[in-house]
């Protein structure tokens, strides 16, 4: 499975790049957003210190931080603390296009066969941006980068449009609750 092949990074001694993508649109309620930072910083507590961490928020447009943060930083916790629901759209084809141009600015990636990305969201909208799905997937898929989405909130639609592109970038979909998260974030690593 897929899940194993990430395993098969963390047994190797070296570190993987996670690109943690951040749904800020108002289509989330602010218990989404809590469960979605709580199961963020549930994920970075189970990664190895070899590990590096790009957290991506996205809405009416991609916010991204220069660096990487260290896996186990309070920097990496407070950026994460500090995410707020403020955004109409949801451009997340954008966000995944700006996923493969941090990784193909090869000084930025410290293990460039090792990116994952992840997604928090409650689904896709149909906001148009400068990507299409299309377009956006076949980057990922070119740059052999895995999407696992972690999915929130009651939007069959969504989360079922959001399936169809994390499995077309070799991934899956897990819809994340507060009694699920905690088991579902710490075996995902």
């Amino acid at each position: 499975t897929d899940i194993e092949s990430v395993e098969v990074f963390k047994d190797s001694g070296e570190g993987a790049t996670y690109f943690v993508l951040v749904d800020v649109s108002r289509s989330l309620s602010d218990e989404d957003l809590a469960l979605i930072k709580q199961s963020v910083k549930d994920f970075a507590k189970s990664l190895s210190s070899k590990d590096k961490v790009y957290l991506i928020s996205f809405g009416d447009m991609v916010y991204t931080t220069d660096e990487a943060f260290d896996a186990d930083s309070d920097e990496l916790y407070d950026a994460v603390n500090g995410l707020e629901i403020k955004d109409d759209n949801t451009k997340l084809y954008e966000a995944l296009g700006e996923i493969v141009s941090i990784v193909s600015d090869d000084k930025k990636s410290s293990y460039p066969d090792r990116n994952i990305a992840m997604i928090f969201t409650d689904g896709i909208d149909a906001t148009a941006g400068s990507l299409t799905q299309e377009e956006a997937v076949k980057k990922m898929v070119d740059a052999g980068i895995p999407l696992y989405a972690f999915a929130v909130g009651d939007d069959k639609e969504g989360k079922d449009a959001l399936g169809v592109v994390a499995r077309a970038c070799n991934g899956t979909l897990e819809s994340i609750s507060e009694q699920n998260s905690a088991n579902i974030m710490s075996g995902f690593r």
